[in-house]
């Protein structure tokens, strides 16, 4: 009720919206209490993890399948953007950068289908990366890091190489997030 009063909403959208984001993960609903943002187990962030590194995989083979001197480019220019962000402490925006870098190789896939269920696995990914962000930012100094070594890749046209890097990046951020 505070939060329609505060925003100026009717219960009805409100009440879509928090069944929503129920539904991806990222609240939850409590019986006579509303609802709270979610705290994944470590179960949950592995079986995430799991399907996201076959998906991220996949994508990172068929955009390096696809790949062009302007991929490579946008990719290079997503990564100077994330490494001046993670040397001015900016969280948020080094985060924006990291995705931004995911998201790229995704629409460079050409798969359609892919790129709805990586945009399925944002929301909760980025709920939970906050986490590593803050507690762990050596994580990021390595991400990038493993950036640079798909960016190599995808110029050395080396889709097995890239797709094997990829669910190994993945895999660590895994591993960062559960420890």
């Amino acid at each position: 009720r505070e939060l329609c009063e505060r925003f100026g909403l009717s219960p009805t959208p409100f009440k879509e919206a928090l069944v929503a984001l129920e539904r991806d993960g990222l609240v939850e609903a409590r019986p006579r209490r509303g609802y709270r943002v979610a705290e994944p187990d470590l179960e949950s962030v592995c079986a995430l993890y799991e399907v996201r590194g076959v998906l991220e995989g996949l994508a990172a083979r068929l955009a390096t399948r696809n790949a062009t001197p302007q991929l490579t480019n946008e990719l290079n220019q997503i990564q100077d953007r994330h490494r001046s962000q993670r040397a001015a402490g900016d969280l948020a925006g080094s985060g924006e950068s990291d995705l931004a870098f995911h998201r790229k190789l995704w629409d460079a896939s050409g798969n359609p289908y892919l790129m709805s269920m990586a945009e399925s696995f944002t929301n909760q990914a980025a709920l939970m990366m906050t986490s590593v962000r803050s507690r762990n930012p050596e994580r990021q100094d390595q991400a990038l890091d493993e950036h640079d070594a798909l960016i190599d890749c995808i110029v050395a046209g080396d889709e097995v190489g890239v797709e094997n890097l990829m669910r190994k990046h993945v895999a660590l951020t895994a591993r960062a997030l559960a420890e």
